[in-house]
């Protein structure tokens, strides 16, 4: 291979080791955060079961501006579990859904919440006051002026008769005053105060009715006079022309009556809240007994992954290590010829021709090994050539030397004799 192309691949190698490296570390702050968030968040459902405890206790006391509260609190719990179940958003932040080693564990929490739920949600829809109660308290306020005005009437038709009647008059006008007392201990009744409101109401009603019989002539066996001064009394009747009022009083106390007896046999409020505000109550540690063990649970368990995440961290630095390691190696083993090849050519610039280097690779130092192999050759070869041709010339240039030399010598020689006159 190529020295460029193994360099490319190598940058690559690196380059997706980075990679790698950089998006294990960003899934694995972005899954922390998210199962972080998680968690909160459970742990936000401990604080909304407390809430919702308060928010039926508030209703089942009579603060009504609660009730939409309660509903919204339902509503975010019911939201705030299932995401948990499934991962989501909650309040702009992703959170991780429920590990599958803890989802018994959210079960149970989820098995116990429907219960309480529903506790929670009926406490939320029923009313608080019992309907009869209050029909019976707006009907005795309603017909109670009525109630007033004809007693006052009968009072002024008795004014006409002469004295043999003044205990008439007295009744009459006890009614009066005893209608107004009704009317009065009904408006508390309906402000909450029932327990004296009640006591009142039961005498006043008692007296009512034993001053309408003592005037119609009825008796009062069938009446419980006990704890009252109330007595049977012997009175004479009343003219038929002045016993209209009284008819009219009659009647209308007869539908009164119903409802007075309905208001000093039942309570104010109603009885349907009494038991899921017991169960609701007792529910309350169980749920959040199970929310802190799914908890704890999940602690453990990111626990755990955490441990086995470091392992896997500790493995990937371990071939990172290796990847590095090898491309050093891979690099070192790549460039290492170059140091053979500028050792060679120092031999080359000394004088020393034909080293060869022996290296088998395919790549450019390959081709440069080969191509300063071939030099080295032919330079030696060449040494060689003009080595063998100095000689040849220094052979050469003797042998004309000597060639030359013999002739000249008797030349010499009869040259001086010649110059010797001879």
């Amino acid at each position: 291979m190529k020295i460029i192309s193994k360099t490319y691949l190598l940058i690559g190698v690196l380059i997706g080791v980075a990679l790698f490296n950089l998006f294990v570390l960003y899934n694995t702050q972005t899954t922390t955060a998210n199962e972080s968030y998680s968690i909160i968040r459970a742990g936000d459902l401990k604080a909304k079961v407390e809430t919702i405890a308060v928010l039926t206790s508030s209703i089942a006391n009579g603060k009504e501006s609660d009730r939409p509260v309660l509903e919204k609190e339902i509503t975010d719990f019911d939201s705030v579990l299932s995401t948990l179940k499934t991962g989501g958003t909650i309040k702009g932040q992703v959170v991780a859904p429920i590990p599958a080693d803890i989802v018994h564990d959210y079960d149970e929490v989820a098995k116990i919440w429907k219960e309480y739920r529903a506790d929670a949600a009926e406490i939320q829809a029923t009313s608080l006051y019992n309907k009869d109660v209050v029909n019976a308290v707006n009907y005795v306020l309603e017909k109670n002026t009525e109630l007033i005005l004809v007693s006052d009437g009968l009072t002024r038709d008795l004014e006409l008769l002469d004295r043999n009647y003044n205990r008439h008059k007295e009744i009459a006008a006890e009614l009066r005053e005893t209608a107004k007392t009704i009317g009065q201990n009904a408006l508390l009744v309906s402000l909450g105060q029932e327990q004296e409101a009640k006591e009142n109401l039961h005498k006043a009603r008692i007296t009512f009715d034993a001053g309408i019989r003592k005037l119609l002539q009825l008796p009062l066996d069938d009446l419980d006079l006990s704890g009252t001064n109330i007595r049977s009394e012997e009175i004479i009747p009343i003219p038929r022309e002045n016993s209209n009022s009284l008819e009219e009083l009659d009647l209308l106390w007869e539908a009164v009556e119903l409802r007075v007896k309905t208001i000093e046999t039942k309570s104010l409020y109603s009885d349907e809240l009494d038991n899921p505000i017991a169960r609701i109550n007792n529910q309350r540690q169980t749920l959040l007994g199970s929310i802190d063990s799914m908890l704890d649970m999940w602690n453990a368990d990111r626990i755990e992954r955490r441990d086995q995440g470091q392992i896997i961290t500790q493995a990937v630095i371990g071939i990172d290590i290796a990847i590095f390691v090898i491309v050093l190696f891979t690099i070192r083993r790549s460039l290492s010829p170059l140091e053979t090849i500028t050792h060679a050519l120092a031999r080359v610039r000394e004088g020393v021709y034909g080293q060869k280097i022996e290296y088998a690779g395919k790549d450019e130092i390959g081709d440069l090994a080969s191509s300063f192999n071939t030099m080295s050759e032919t330079i030696r070869v060449k040494e060689e050539e003009a080595r063998k041709m100095d000689t040849a010339k220094d052979e050469f240039l003797a042998m004309i030397t000597h060639e030359l030399k013999t002739p000249l010598v008797p030349i010499r020689g009869y040259a001086d004799i010649l110059l010797g006159g001879h």
